[in-house]
């Protein structure tokens, strides 16, 4: 009897799960270890578009991830007295500054869990702490003392990866590329004003926004802040101080900010995240015994919109491509580096100036940048002049819920067709019945 091809990864978020459950289906065993003492439901609200969906599709939990969306009518840029600049609202364009599918990361990661468990044995709690590749295998050896060998481990533990580095080393200039900005994010009660809208507000320096979720009476607060020196001091400090620090630079601004900072102390849901993107050359090392996924390869940053389907549509690609070159990882590596780069490639590019040109250091910007949106929401609204839209690069920033750009030049990876790999099986049939192979 043939035994199948055993595989680590490392990192229990959305991409390894997502991969999971794909290998199962095509006859892999899989194990994945998470730091973590369970599964995370702290960070942001996050969307999924095009390719993404299709390969949530494919792997059977489409269906799972709608029935925990949050419902979001689309998004208002308020001022201080919470009366409207611009109001833009929900639709299924990948260019939307609220899109179709809307949920908590939490509940997506815990979607990916739940579709996984049962055939995939989780380590919670424990990490990889050394690799050792050989020609036929990989020792693992974790912080717990344990010690194991795989077929191949996947980087899949976001973009501060300590496999990546475990494996790949640690360049002069780093994988991580900042993009000079941090976001940090919590979860407060939800208050009628928050009604069924999320409301940004940007003043000089400092944006905020608060994503309703009526229906379970809570409400997502982010802020926004661009500064490279303050990113990196706020990044290394505990969370209790990272907490003290945003009360100091974001109090005072008026608006909602006394409410949403009256709760951060408490919160349990607390996750701050730099705006940053992954890059690196090369997506697996000498040997083909330990490959990257999702954000510890090549993160968008939160500056694109893309972050979660790029993680979809890379656990798709290389489970499709370890099954399409069964018995040869190196193989499957290349080939998963060959299908992917090009979608990372239109991933990963931002409009001139972004993320800084939507967070404005002067009264004179932000009272730029709040006419911008302005004109933008009369285009959209109106549909006079929809394309105007496109000539205003602070809008694209603004339209999504943490400023993000929905369009990228040379097209956008969002409307990709996910590529077809005939040896790799999913589910039998979409929710309309059509076969989807």
């Amino acid at each position: 009897m043939t035994v199948p091809p055993h595989i680590l990864i490392s990192g229990a978020g959305i991409a390894g799960p997502a991969l999971a459950i794909l290998l199962n289906r095509n006859g892999f065993k899989t194990t994945i270890v998470e730091r973590s003492a369970s599964i995370r439901i702290e960070g942001q609200q996050i969307d999924l578009v095009g390719p993404g969906i299709q390969a949530a599709r494919f792997m059977g939990v489409e269906q799972a991830i709608r029935a925990r969306t949050v419902h979001d009518d689309g998004l208002r840029v308020v001022d201080v007295n919470d009366r409207d600049i611009g109001r833009f609202p929900v639709s299924d364009s990948v260019n939307s500054p609220v899109r179709e599918i809307e949920i908590l990361r939490g509940d997506m990661a815990d979607v990916f869990y739940q579709a996984s468990k049962d055939e995939t044995e989780y380590i919670f709690g424990d990490s990889i702490a050394g690799l050792t590749e050989k020609d036929d295998c990989v020792t693992v050896k974790l912080a717990s003392g344990a010690e194991r060998d795989f077929d191949l481990v996947v980087a899949a533990d976001g973009l501060g990866s300590r496999t990546r580095e475990l494996a790949f080393g640690k360049p002069k200039e780093g994988y991580v590329r900042s993009l000079k900005g941090y976001i940090a994010t919590f979860m407060i009660p939800w208050e009628p004003q928050d009604e069924t809208w999320s409301r940004f507000h940007l003043a000089a320096g400092r944006n905020v926004l608060i994503r309703p979720d009526k229906a379970r009476k809570q409400s997502g607060a982010y802020l926004c802040r661009i500064n490279d020196n303050e990113t990196d001091e706020i990044i290394g400090l505990p969370q209790a101080e990272q907490k003290a620090l945003l009360k100091q630079i974001f109090s005072g601004m008026g608006w909602e900010l006394p409410r949403i900072l009256d709760h951060i102390d408490e919160s349990e849901t607390f996750y701050l995240l730099r705006t940053a993107q992954v890059k690196m050359d090369s997506w697996s090392t000498e040997k083909g015994r330990v490959v990257v996924l999702g954000d510890a390869g090549y993160a968008p940053s939160g500056v694109t919109g893309l972050g979660t389907t790029a993680a979809l549509v890379g656990a798709y690609m290389l489970a499709g491509c370890l099954t399409t070159h069964r018995g040869d990882i190196k193989a499957a590596l290349v080939a998963y580096e060959r299908d992917m780069r090009p979608f990372v490639t239109k991933a990963q590019v931002v409009l001139p100036g972004v993320p800084g040109i939507a967070n404005p250091q002067t009264e004179a910007g932000t009272t730029a940048l709040r006419l911008a949106v302005k004109v933008g929401s009369f285009a959209l609204n109106t549909g006079v002049l929809t394309a105007a839209v496109w000539l205003f690069t602070p809008l694209q920033f603004i339209g999504n819920k943490l400023g993000i750009v929905k369009a990228v030049f040379g097209g956008s990876a969002g409307e990709e067709k996910l590529r077809v790999y005939e040896k790799m099986r999913g589910i039998e049939e979409s929710v309309d019945g059509k076969i989807v192979r």
